[in-house]
């Protein structure tokens, strides 16, 4: 499992997004890591439901979903750097 602090930060971002702590995603990540971050970028709550508090607070929605975008592709251009090596990949549990 890859413990750069790329992917810690984008695995805690993502469970702390979503209410089921980001399974879906991870799941589409395995089959295809550009369209999941696609997705993800466009319709984030295409994966589950996010967080109760942002539908309190959707700008405080909006930041973190831009931040964890921004984790995304530092995270993608990591794995690209690697050779995209599935061992990289967060396991979904």
């Amino acid at each position: 499992m890859d413990r750069s602090w790329a992917a810690v930060s984008v695995r805690s971002a993502l469970r702390a997004f979503y209410r089921n702590e980001g399974r879906e995603f991870w799941r589409a990540f395995e089959n295809d890591p550009d369209a999941a971050v696609h997705v993800f970028a466009e319709q984030p709550k295409s994966f589950g439901d996010v967080q109760i508090l942002y539908d309190y607070a959707p700008g405080i929605m909006q930041r973190e979903h831009q931040r964890i975008i921004g984790l995304l592709q530092i995270y993608l251009e990591r794995l690209r750097a690697n050779g995209w090596a599935n061992a990289s990949l967060p396991k979904v549990e």
